[in-house]
Protein backbone atom coordinates (compact mmCIF):
# COMPACT_ATOMS: atom_id res chain seq x y z
CA UNK A 1 0.00 0.00 0.00
CA UNK A 2 1.47 3.38 -0.95
CA UNK A 3 2.31 5.77 1.89
CA UNK A 4 0.21 8.93 2.14
CA UNK A 5 2.09 12.07 1.47
CA UNK A 6 1.97 15.00 3.98
CA UNK A 7 0.24 17.09 1.41
CA UNK A 8 -2.52 14.50 1.17
CA UNK A 9 -3.06 14.74 4.95
CA UNK A 10 -3.30 18.50 4.84
CA UNK A 11 -5.76 18.30 2.00
CA UNK A 12 -7.97 15.92 3.97
CA UNK A 13 -7.87 18.15 7.14
CA UNK A 14 -11.00 20.22 7.77
CA UNK A 15 -10.62 22.94 10.40
CA UNK A 16 -14.37 23.29 10.94
CA UNK A 17 -14.61 19.71 12.12
CA UNK A 18 -11.86 20.32 14.66
CA UNK A 19 -13.50 23.46 15.97
CA UNK A 20 -16.78 21.69 16.40
CA UNK A 21 -15.10 18.98 18.41
CA UNK A 22 -12.95 21.34 20.54
CA UNK A 23 -14.63 23.67 23.04
CA UNK A 24 -14.01 27.34 22.68
CA UNK A 25 -11.74 29.24 25.03
CA UNK A 26 -8.32 27.80 24.55
CA UNK A 27 -9.07 24.12 24.72
CA UNK A 28 -11.44 24.16 27.72
CA UNK A 29 -15.15 23.69 27.66
CA UNK A 30 -17.01 26.69 29.12
CA UNK A 31 -18.22 26.03 32.66
CA UNK A 32 -21.63 27.14 33.81
CA UNK A 33 -21.97 29.21 37.00
CA UNK A 34 -24.16 26.63 38.73
CA UNK A 35 -21.64 23.91 38.03
CA UNK A 36 -18.81 26.05 39.43
CA UNK A 37 -20.70 26.71 42.65
CA UNK A 38 -21.50 23.06 43.08
CA UNK A 39 -17.86 22.16 42.51
CA UNK A 40 -16.48 24.69 44.98
CA UNK A 41 -19.13 24.23 47.70
CA UNK A 42 -20.62 20.75 47.64
CA UNK A 43 -24.00 20.22 49.16
CA UNK A 44 -23.68 18.93 52.75
CA UNK A 45 -24.73 15.39 53.26
CA UNK A 46 -26.82 14.27 56.26
CA UNK A 47 -23.81 12.81 58.06
CA UNK A 48 -21.78 16.02 57.53
CA UNK A 49 -24.27 18.26 59.30
CA UNK A 50 -23.46 19.17 62.93
CA UNK A 51 -25.89 17.57 65.40
CA UNK A 52 -28.03 19.93 67.45
CA UNK A 53 -26.31 20.27 70.87
CA UNK A 54 -28.28 18.99 73.83
CA UNK A 55 -29.08 21.69 76.41
CA UNK A 56 -26.90 21.44 79.55
CA UNK A 57 -28.37 20.41 82.93
CA UNK A 58 -30.72 17.72 84.23
CA UNK A 59 -34.29 17.01 83.40
CA UNK A 60 -36.93 17.22 86.10
CA UNK A 61 -37.31 13.44 85.98
CA UNK A 62 -33.61 12.90 86.72
CA UNK A 63 -33.72 15.35 89.63
CA UNK A 64 -36.79 13.68 91.12
CA UNK A 65 -35.16 10.24 90.88
CA UNK A 66 -32.02 11.45 92.69
CA UNK A 67 -34.09 13.06 95.45
CA UNK A 68 -36.13 9.89 95.86
CA UNK A 69 -32.99 7.77 96.26
CA UNK A 70 -31.46 10.18 98.79
CA UNK A 71 -34.66 10.31 100.87
CA UNK A 72 -34.90 6.52 100.89
CA UNK A 73 -31.31 6.15 102.15
CA UNK A 74 -31.79 8.81 104.84
CA UNK A 75 -35.04 7.23 106.04
CA UNK A 76 -33.34 3.84 106.29
CA UNK A 77 -30.34 5.14 108.25
CA UNK A 78 -32.11 7.55 110.64
CA UNK A 79 -33.32 4.97 113.23
CA UNK A 80 -29.95 3.24 113.53
CA UNK A 81 -28.07 6.54 113.78
CA UNK A 82 -30.48 7.85 116.43
CA UNK A 83 -30.15 4.62 118.43
CA UNK A 84 -26.35 4.77 118.28
CA UNK A 85 -26.34 8.39 119.47
CA UNK A 86 -28.65 7.53 122.38
CA UNK A 87 -26.46 4.60 123.45
CA UNK A 88 -23.33 6.74 123.28
CA UNK A 89 -24.96 9.48 125.35
CA UNK A 90 -26.15 7.08 128.08
CA UNK A 91 -22.78 5.27 128.19
CA UNK A 92 -21.01 8.61 128.59
CA UNK A 93 -23.38 9.55 131.41
CA UNK A 94 -22.68 6.24 133.17
CA UNK A 95 -18.95 6.92 132.99
CA UNK A 96 -19.50 10.37 134.49
CA UNK A 97 -21.59 8.89 137.35
CA UNK A 98 -18.74 6.48 138.10
CA UNK A 99 -16.33 9.43 138.12
CA UNK A 100 -18.60 11.14 140.68
CA UNK A 101 -18.12 8.19 143.03
CA UNK A 102 -14.34 8.43 142.59
CA UNK A 103 -14.46 12.18 143.17
CA UNK A 104 -16.46 11.71 146.39
CA UNK A 105 -13.87 9.22 147.66
CA UNK A 106 -11.07 11.64 146.79
CA UNK A 107 -12.76 14.57 148.58
CA UNK A 108 -13.43 12.50 151.69
CA UNK A 109 -9.79 11.41 151.77
CA UNK A 110 -8.44 14.97 151.32
CA UNK A 111 -10.73 16.43 154.01
CA UNK A 112 -10.26 13.51 156.40
CA UNK A 113 -13.99 13.45 157.03
CA UNK A 114 -16.96 11.83 155.34
CA UNK A 115 -18.92 13.34 152.47
CA UNK A 116 -22.46 12.73 151.29
CA UNK A 117 -23.35 11.67 147.76
CA UNK A 118 -26.98 12.53 146.99
CA UNK A 119 -28.84 11.57 143.79
CA UNK A 120 -31.91 13.69 143.04
CA UNK A 121 -34.23 12.01 140.51
CA UNK A 122 -36.44 15.09 140.10
CA UNK A 123 -33.66 17.53 139.34
CA UNK A 124 -31.52 14.80 137.75
CA UNK A 125 -28.44 15.90 139.65
CA UNK A 126 -25.72 14.24 141.73
CA UNK A 127 -24.51 16.38 144.62
CA UNK A 128 -21.44 15.87 146.77
CA UNK A 129 -21.71 17.69 150.10
CA UNK A 130 -19.85 17.78 153.40
CA UNK A 131 -21.37 15.21 155.76
CA UNK A 132 -20.46 17.24 158.85
CA UNK A 133 -21.86 20.50 157.43
CA UNK A 134 -24.80 19.34 155.27
CA UNK A 135 -25.33 22.78 153.75
CA UNK A 136 -21.80 22.90 152.38
CA UNK A 137 -22.12 21.69 148.78
CA UNK A 138 -18.78 20.67 147.33
CA UNK A 139 -19.84 19.74 143.79
CA UNK A 140 -23.03 19.31 141.73
CA UNK A 141 -23.33 17.51 138.43
CA UNK A 142 -26.40 17.87 136.17
CA UNK A 143 -27.76 15.14 133.90
CA UNK A 144 -31.13 16.57 132.81
CA UNK A 145 -32.26 18.55 129.80
CA UNK A 146 -30.04 21.47 130.76
CA UNK A 147 -26.91 19.32 130.37
CA UNK A 148 -25.07 17.61 127.55
CA UNK A 149 -26.54 14.22 128.54
CA UNK A 150 -30.27 15.09 128.38
CA UNK A 151 -31.25 11.97 130.32
CA UNK A 152 -34.86 11.00 130.87
CA UNK A 153 -34.13 8.86 133.91
CA UNK A 154 -31.69 9.22 136.81
CA UNK A 155 -32.33 7.42 140.09
CA UNK A 156 -30.44 5.63 142.84
CA UNK A 157 -31.05 2.97 145.50
CA UNK A 158 -30.50 4.31 148.09
CA UNK A 159 -30.58 7.96 146.93
CA UNK A 160 -28.14 9.05 149.67
CA UNK A 161 -24.91 7.42 150.78
CA UNK A 162 -21.98 8.45 153.00
CA UNK A 163 -18.44 8.10 151.72
CA UNK A 164 -15.82 7.67 154.44
CA UNK A 165 -12.22 8.98 154.28
CA UNK A 166 -11.04 5.41 153.81
CA UNK A 167 -13.01 5.16 150.56
CA UNK A 168 -15.63 2.84 151.97
CA UNK A 169 -19.35 3.64 151.84
CA UNK A 170 -22.06 3.46 154.45
CA UNK A 171 -23.94 1.06 152.17
CA UNK A 172 -23.92 -0.20 148.62
CA UNK A 173 -25.37 2.22 146.09
CA UNK A 174 -26.76 1.60 142.59
CA UNK A 175 -27.40 4.51 140.23
CA UNK A 176 -29.62 4.02 137.17
CA UNK A 177 -29.11 6.24 134.13
CA UNK A 178 -31.01 5.88 130.91
CA UNK A 179 -33.26 7.03 128.16
CA UNK A 180 -36.56 5.71 126.83
CA UNK A 181 -35.03 2.64 125.16
CA UNK A 182 -31.61 2.17 126.79
CA UNK A 183 -30.25 2.28 130.35
CA UNK A 184 -27.11 1.56 132.36
CA UNK A 185 -26.34 0.88 136.01
CA UNK A 186 -23.41 2.11 138.07
CA UNK A 187 -22.77 0.20 141.27
CA UNK A 188 -20.63 1.12 144.26
CA UNK A 189 -20.11 -1.57 146.87
CA UNK A 190 -19.79 -0.96 150.57
CA UNK A 191 -16.06 -1.66 150.24
CA UNK A 192 -15.74 1.20 147.76
CA UNK A 193 -15.48 -0.78 144.53
CA UNK A 194 -17.15 0.92 141.56
CA UNK A 195 -18.41 -0.90 138.47
CA UNK A 196 -20.53 -0.08 135.44
CA UNK A 197 -22.99 -2.95 134.90
CA UNK A 198 -23.58 -3.53 131.19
Amino acid sequence: MPRAQPTDRLNDYDATDDLSRRPAGGGRRPVRASEAVSTLMPEPQCEDRCPTPRPAGFTIFEVMMVLLIVLTVVAALTPSVSRSLTHARVNRAANVVASQFYQAQSMAGRQHRPVTLLVSPGAKTITIADAVSPFTVLFTRRFGSDSEFNLLALSAIPPKVYILPSGMASSGDTVFVGDASYSQKVYMSKAGQIRILR
